[in-house]
Order: structure tokens, then C-alpha cells, then sequence
């Protein structure tokens, strides 16, 4: 989920990392006596040396801003927690409780937009899980939200999960529309790093329809791509590992 997903999790975590490179990891115990602020900086810390150990401190700090009444940053801390626990444990069920409790703070504070994207995480979540059911509502919630607000970035993102859900499910047709659908969006806004990760995807869609002559014009479209502009090198190792 990490580039086309919004990046709505992480948000403050990667700021100001740059200039904290060269402090020294610190160990994760003794946080209950640390202010919000220290605890902030010792979860960047650990996050930056060791993503799976600075969980504890993660859980800790928001637990220390919902005593503080910040629930703003409470939530966004709890959605560090989830993914977290997606990224680097691949444990669905505790990502899935995390960004649970992320959005119930969301919805205490009515932000549609975060609403919108929780509902599009957790429904992505759940299709990583194999709740594919339940992944459909939660996302087309998003996608009804994302409508509202007129935000075409967040319904093309949710439609590429929505794509993303069916394929797991193994309903190739299904995950037709939707991807097609978001393709196009991305294009009509030069998005080439979107256009490129959904191009990855759309080579897997195709084949597994028998339709090689649309996968190889996808591929064709990324190898152009990869001679024009920077793209990370964990996508583009993914394109190359499906190039035929």
C-alpha cells in the first residue's frame, strides 16, 4: 500500500528526520516518565534504527497524548502503530485494531478527509486479511466520501485498492474496472510514479486474463518511463521481476 496507499499514516513520523541521523538509538524501556515531546523524538530514533522495536514506544506515546487531550495527533500515532504492524510484521488483525481505533478518534473530531482515508486503509487491510466482503464496503464507503468532498486523488487511489482486493480474490474481471478507472485518472494528471505502479499491477491483471498484447503495451509504457524520470528502486525491481 506504500505509494499509491495515501500517505496518511507516517505523516509527522519522517519529519525532521534528516537531522537526527547521527544520534544514537536510545533503549525502549523507560518511556512512562518521558514528556510527549522527548517521547516523539525517541520513537523517530527508533523507528530510523529498528521499526519493529519502536512499536512499544509508539503504543506509549499515544497513549501519553490521548492522557493530554490531543487526540489529533493520538490518531495519527495509532495509525504509525498499524502500519507498523502491516509493514514489518504482517500482522493484519493488530493493524487492523490500530487503525480501527485511529478512525473511531477521526470520527470524534467529524474530519472527513481522514475519515475517507481510514475507511480506504482498513478496507485494504481487511482484503490483505481475506475478508474481501468486507474490504469491498469499507472501500466504496470511501470512495461515496471521497465523491462528497470532490477529491478525484482519493477515489483513484480507493479504486486501485478496490482493483488491488478483487485480484487477491482471484475475480480478475472484477478488478477490471476499477483499475482501468484509476489508470486513467493518474494519466490525465501526469502522475508518471502512479501511472508506473499501476502499470506493475495492470501487467499481473492482464495476463492472469489471458490478454498479453494489453500486458506487454503496459510494460512497454514503464520501460519508456524508467528512462525519463527517478522512480524507487523497490518499484521498479517489482516491474523488472515481471517483465517477460
Amino acid at each position: 500500500m506504500k505509494y499509491l496507499v495515501l500517505t496518511i499514516a507516517l505523516g509527522f513520523l519522517m519529519c525532521s528526520c534528516a537531522d537526527k541521523k547521527n544520534l544514537s538509538s536510545e533503549t525502549i524501556a523507560e518511556v512512562s516518565n518521558l514528556s510527549s515531546d522527548d517521547l516523539e523524538q525517541k520513537a523517530l530514533r527508533n523507528y530510523q534504527d529498528n521499526p519493529k522495536g519502536s512499536i512499544k514506544v509508539f503504543k506509549e506515546l499515544a497513549a501519553q497524548f490521548e492522557k493530554e487531550g490531543n487526540i489529533l495527533k493520538a490518531a495519527t500515532v495509532n495509525l504509525n502503530v498499524s502500519n507498523i504492524y502491516d509493514e514489518h510484521f504482517m500482522d493484519y488483525k493488530w493493524a487492523l485494531e490500530y487503525a480501527t481505533k485511529a478512525l473511531v478518534q477521526w470520527q470524534g473530531q467529524k474530519d472527513e478527509m481522514q475519515i475517507a482515508n481510514l475507511k480506504n486503509h482498513i478496507g485494504y487491510l481487511n482484503g490483505k486479511a481475506g475478508d474481501f466482503d468486507k474490504a469491498k464496503l469499507e472501500i466504496m464507503e470511501s470512495i461515496r466520501l471521497y465523491n462528497k468532498m470532490a477529491y478525484g486523488q482519493g477515489i483513484a487511489i480507493a479504486k486501485f485498492n478496490l482493483a488491488r482486493v478483487s485480484f487477491e480474490e482471484g475475480k480478475f474481471e472484477e478488478a477490471v474496472k476499477p483499475f482501468e478507472e484509476g489508470l486513467k485518472f493518474w494519466k490525465g494528471e501526469e502522475n508518471s510514479g502512479s501511472v508506473f505502479n499501476m502499470n506493475t499491477f495492470g501487467m499481473e491483471l492482464y495476463r492472469a486474463l489471458g490478454e498479453a498484447e494489453k500486458a506487454e503495451e503496459l510494460q512497454h509504457e514503464n520501460y519508456i518511463m524508467i528512462t525519463q524520470i527517478k522512480l524507487p528502486e523497490s518499484e521498479v525491481e517489482k516491474f523488472k521481476s515481471l517483465v517477460k
